[in-house]
């Protein structure tokens, strides 16, 4: 029995005495290290000591999922990032250690520091989700680092069980900056239940909020007619060319008079059947009068359908206006105004939305691209008939304010993507038809 006992000491001793040769001493400065908070963490500087014992040093800590994290620096960096937080927390602990080349380490030095909310956290404070057109919008902005994903979901039905579930419309990375996305349902309820979460880039839930009663502005075409527009004398009213603001709203938005006319002869050259606005009309004002105050909601624009025949041709009786090209003279750049003054230069114009797409843009990402790419293009009315409508909106921010006016100003159209030579020389611009959307009452 007694040989038993002191076997075991002697074990006991042995592990104590492994034990304390497994730690080393060393003075540290107390400038070695420093902590700075930031968004999800903190940054720690450090200086490792000048001496030929130390190879590194270890700094562990545990992260917003109760996780234990090694942090190892070297004599290469002065520098290791504490991360893995979400919500802004003071004196989160740290114990630091020296390491020497056998692998031992120093006794620890226990500091503390303070972290920042993280991006996917932040997200929030400076979010707002509100009523859009027929859906919702969400705008948010972020710090200066970011990182993380957001997830979008709303309250539906499920197509498969046809149970109420939430669904997924969009998952995006944070942007730095931020950014204002509109989401169109096409589950159209009048109020909708919003689910917002972000996540860090390891996958792990940082943070959900819900809104709900979430209204959506459902909208409606206003009807318009040359009476409601005012281009100041812009139009090209052009009888023997069938040009001016009769055509923007005779409710032909693929070009059949165009097209009618060309099958009649091949060699029609100057009917068109659309609207023209020139010489000298890119930055120029067109007053839009509803009459009477609306909520705005974004005007659709129309391009003719390529077509057999169509304005590829040295004569006719806007050659000058076409030098042989139709889509130059579409608009890339538009800024749309709202007010209750009529006076284009009035102070009180309410900025509401803009197209802005680079004049010399690549043709497939063009809003005009299936007329610039079209292989096969129109021959006949049943070819008209088939082939989609090509259109872009110039689409307003959600609000509740009325307005009576729109103010409209095309600022630039394309290049051509065929020629240097400038084709549009007297900056005209055309549109096939125009069609203004207002809130539903």
């Amino acid at each position: 029995m007694k040989n038993k006992i002191l076997i075991l000491f002697l074990i006991i001793g042995l592990f104590a005495c492994r034990n304390e040769e497994s730690i080393f001493n060393i003075n540290v400065p107390e400038d070695a290290f420093f902590f700075k908070a930031m968004p999800g963490g903190a940054m720690m500087h450090y200086k490792l000591p000048d001496d030929s014992d130390i190879f590194a040093l270890n700094v562990r800590y545990t992260n917003a999922q109760g996780k234990e994290v090694l942090k190892v620096g070297s004599y290469v960096g002065d520098s290791l990032l504490m991360d893995g937080f979400n919500e802004a927390r003071q004196n989160v602990p740290a114990r630091i250690t020296f390491v020497n080349n056998r692998n031992e380490e120093s006794e620890p030095i226990c500091m503390t520091f303070d972290t920042q909310d993280s991006a996917p956290y932040a997200f929030f404070k400076e979010l707002e989700v509100s009523p859009s057109w027929e859906g919702f919008q969400v705008i948010y902005n972020t710090p200066e680092i970011v990182t993380g994903m957001v997830h979008v979901f709303y309250m539906g039905t499920n197509p498969q069980t046809q149970q109420e579930d939430t669904i997924l419309l969009r998952s995006f990375p944070i942007n730095k900056g931020g950014d204002t996305l509109q989401f169109a349902l096409q589950q159209a309820r009048e109020k909708n239940t919003v689910i917002i979460r972000t996540d860090d880039f390891r996958g792990y839930c940082v943070r959900q909020e819900i809104w709900k009663d979430v209204e959506a502005y459902f909208t409606e075409n206003f009807p318009m007619t040359k009476d409601n527009y005012n281009d100041g004398g812009l139009s090209l009213e052009r009888d023997d060319a069938k040009t001016g603001v009769e055509y923007l709203f005779d409710g032909e938005r693929k070009g059949l008079g165009r097209l009618q006319y060309v099958l009649k002869d091949p060699n029609n050259k100057d009917e068109c059947y659309t609207y023209v606005a020139g010489p000298y009309a890119l930055g120029k004002p067109v007053i839009i009068d509803l009459k009477e105050e609306k909520v705005p909601a974004f005007i659709r624009i129309y391009s003719m359908l390529p077509m057999s025949g169509s304005f590829t041709y040295n004569s006719g009786a806007l050659y000058s206006v076409w030098s042989g090209f139709y889509y130059d003279k579409l608009p890339c750049d538009i800024t749309v105004y709202a007010g209750n003054d009529g006076d284009p230069n009035a102070d009180s114009w309410v900025r509401m939305g803009s197209l802005k797409e680079s004049p010399s843009l690549n043709r497939a990402d063009r809003w005009t691209h299936p007329y610039e790419l079209y292989t096969a293009v129109v021959k006949s009315e049943r070819d008209l008939e088939a082939a989609d409508e090509i259109y872009v909106d110039v689409k307003f921010v959600a609000s509740s304010k009325k307005y009576r006016y729109l103010k409209m100003i095309v600022n630039d159209t394309y290049d051509s993507a065929t020629t240097t030579r400038n084709t549009n020389s007297g900056d005209y611009f055309t549109m096939q038809e125009l069609e203004v959307y207002v809130k539903k009452d």
